[in-house]
């Protein structure tokens, strides 16, 4: 199994812990070498609420990045996007 897959499987896990949960999207893509994959989630309960989350794999760890909103359209709006869009991996160097 390659990495890829693993981190779609663990992404998963985090995405539909819930039986409320149903994903609307989900891609892959990555950030500095390191794979990522996005779920754009709702949370079915008596008030709904919608969330987007990032695994990032930053070997040997798992980071996740997660937003949440009463809404839909704020996983679209400004806010949510800057959000994701300043993630920055950078090298950690062993002394």
């Amino acid at each position: 199994m390659n990495a890829r897959t693993q981190l779609r499987i663990l992404a998963g896990i985090f995405a539909t812990w819930s039986p409320k949960t149903k994903i609307i999207t989900e891609r892959d893509y990555e950030i500095n070498g390191c794979l990522a994959h996005s779920f754009t989630i709702e949370y079915q309960t008596d008030k709904p609420s919608f969330r987007r989350m990032d695994c990032l794999l930053t070997k040997p760890d798992l980071n996740v990045i997660g937003y949440m909103s009463p809404n839909d359209v704020a996983l679209e709006e400004n806010t949510c996007k800057s959000l994701f869009n300043s993630i920055s991996i950078k090298a950690k160097w062993v002394l």
